[in-house]
């Protein structure tokens, strides 16, 4: 006579594991081009990991990388450019930063 044993619940170690997007995924949610979006990435400007050849994002971190972007723009920098006309595109340093 064989036993019935019950099944045991097994613990889910993935409780709160989010999915990657690829590039043209997560660049979908941004409205940017799937490029752009790795060019990011490749510089450092967001937050993603690359398997092989290719470059995979959580979209917590997009969220995260969008609600940054938007605080920053809160407190916008003015450049101020020297008039005379050899530095015309050379920005000069605001009165309260120390040279």
């Amino acid at each position: 006579m064989s036993e019935i044993h019950e099944a045991t619940p097994v613990s889910q170690p993935f409780l709160h594991f989010e999915r990657f997007l690829d590039s043209r995924e997560a660049a979908a949610l941004l409205q940017i081009h799937p490029k752009t979006l790795q060019r990011l990435a490749r510089k450092g400007e967001i937050r993603a990991m690359r398997i092989g050849k290719l470059w995979r994002f959580r979209a917590s971190d997009l969220d995260a990388w969008v609600h940054l972007r938007l605080k920053l723009a809160r407190f916008p920098t003015r450049i101020r450019f020297s008039s005379s006309r050899k530095k015309k595109f050379a920005p000069s340093l605001p009165a309260n930063v120390p040279a």
